[in-house]
This record gives C-alpha cells, sequence and structure tokens, in this order.
C-alpha cells in the first residue's frame, strides 16, 4: 500500500514544483494518508478546501497494531539517541502496521528501522 505523508500531501495541495513532480509519479497508483497526517493537513489551512482535497484518499486509522509498533518505534529511538516528534512515529507504526510504503518529504523517517520509506 502506498502512504502519503503529511509533508507530500500539502506540496501536491499547493501545486508547488515538488509537488507537481510527485503527483505525475503517483498518478496511476492508489494512495492512502493516515488519519495523523489529516489532521496534521487540516490544521494548515482553510478547512474546506483541505477537506475537499482530503477526499481523494483513504485515510488509514491508528490501530492497536499501529499503537504496537508505534511504541517499538518509539523504543528504538529512545534507545538510539535518534528522537523524532511522536506524530511522525504515529505515522511510522501505521505505515508499518499496513505494510505499507511511505511517501515523504522528511528525512526523519529514515531513521526509523525496517520502515519502507521513499524520501524526496
Amino acid at each position: 500500500m502506498n502512504i502519503l505523508d503529511t509533508s507530500i500531501l500539502i506540496e501536491i495541495s499547493n501545486a508547488t514544483p515538488a509537488g507537481k513532480k510527485i503527483a505525475d509519479e503517483i498518478r496511476e497508483n492508489e494512495w492512502a494518508t493516515t488519519a495523523v497526517s489529516v489532521y496534521e493537513f487540516l490544521k494548515s489551512g482553510s478547512e474546506e478546501k483541505n477537506k475537499l482535497f482530503l477526499e481523494k484518499f483513504v485515510a488509514l486509522k491508528f490501530t492497536k497494531q499501529a499503537a504496537y509498533e508505534g511504541a517499538k518505534i518509539h523504543r528504538e529511538l529512545k534507545k538510539s539517541g535518534k528522537m523524532i516528534n511522536s506524530a511522525d512515529i504515529y505515522i511510522a507504526g501505521i505505515v508499518k502496521a499496513n505494510q505499507g510504503r511511505l511517501y515523504t518529504l522528511d528525512s526523519d523517517f529514515a531513521k526509523i528501522s525496517g520502515l519502507d520509506a521513499r524520501i524526496y
């Protein structure tokens, strides 16, 4: 499953050069995002416009399995001294629980071992 992070959603919705390039790359595939990214995206601008944009995507939930994955990621990052923000840990937990691939502009996701991520 292909899962878009908040950073990608923002770039695509704002039609930036990077967003246009990414949108062209992903056009032919099925895409999802996470409920966490929906929250982050909606707090960044016009709710009505952003809700309409988000209708294109399935929003994956933070389930019990995602919580297990997130807690494991948190422990590993804390142990290695490479902690990242909680929202990114929740997103990574959702991606791992759904055996997905994350598409993002955020290099913090590279710190998470075993996460399938395409970092632009």
